[in-house]
């Protein structure tokens, strides 16, 4: 029974669907799929979109933050395709077009299988995370530092039992967080010992992000991480228009793989 309940709270980190949103095609661009194996045997679908024109600046793999699938979360990243670089965008098992169950604490294998699908070789990649996406990018990384040389990350937690005591406050968030059963490396851990060039973004409202969860998370923070505010932006904006936030991406993502 044990089991069965942290499984569900679990489930409330992530809200996906089959469904369809948008597609390459909507913002002038070609993309195709690739099917890969997850370690249970499922096929992991990813989008390749590559750059509009030339040879690629560098592959961006893009982890969505759990909600809808990925065709709903492309305007986050279509522009980069758009700027010149190849990006990947996998859709999490029992998600959109791949098969399998969804499986929270097992997002970094779904991204593991698209980097190995699309042939991604040492000193091309930048991980672009939110949310629980941004928690998966940690941990591919750490389990593949080779291949990653910078990450950015928008929307990441402390904890995933800190996230569920400051997302549904005393009684409900402190039982969710006593009943959650996993050993999966917490973000904090993870990006207190990494040794990648790293971004990290908070959105000033966040609805999804706690902010709580965000200052704990500025407590573990290397020398090698820079942070972004985006004063007066919600959940998710910041990249969604031309401005500010795309151009420090694109300087971010140079410089990363320049050193």
């Amino acid at each position: 029974m044990t089991g069965f309940l942290s499984r569900t709270i679990e489930g409330l980190f992530l809200s996906t669907d089959r469904q369809r949103y948008w597609s390459p095609e909507h913002f002038g661009l070609t993309g195709r799929e690739i099917l890969s194996p997850a370690p249970d045997g499922s096929r992991v679908s990813t989008l390749v979109i590559d750059p509009a024109e030339g040879k690629p600046a560098g592959t961006v793999l893009y982890l969505h933050p759990g909600s809808h699938n990925r065709g709903f979360h492309l305007p986050q990243v279509a522009w980069l395709a758009a700027a010149g670089w190849r990006v990947l965008v996998p859709d999490y098992r029992g998600s959109g077009a791949s098969e399998g169950s969804l499986r929270p604490d097992l997002l970094h294998e779904d991204a593991e299988a698209a980097a190995a699908a699309a042939d991604v070789r040492p000193g091309e990649l930048i991980v672009f995370g939110q949310g629980a996406g941004a928690h998966a990018a940690l941990r591919f990384a750490a389990r593949n530092p080779v291949l990653c040389r910078g990450l950015v990350l928008e929307s990441l937690y402390a904890t995933r039992r800190g996230w569920l005591i400051h997302r549904y406050g005393p009684g409900i968030g402190h039982l969710c967080a006593a009943l959650l059963e996993s050993e999966t490396p917490e973000p904090a851990e993870l990006l207190s010992r990494t040794g990648i060039p790293t971004a990290l973004l908070h959105a000033e409202r966040d609805a999804w992000l706690p902010a709580a969860e965000h200052r704990a998370l500025l407590r573990h923070i290397p020398a090698n991480c820079t942070c972004w505010e985006a004063p007066g932006a919600k959940t998710s904006e910041p990249f969604m228009a031309p401005g500010i936030w795309r151009e420090k991406f694109l300087c971010f993502a140079r410089s990363a793989l320049a050193a």
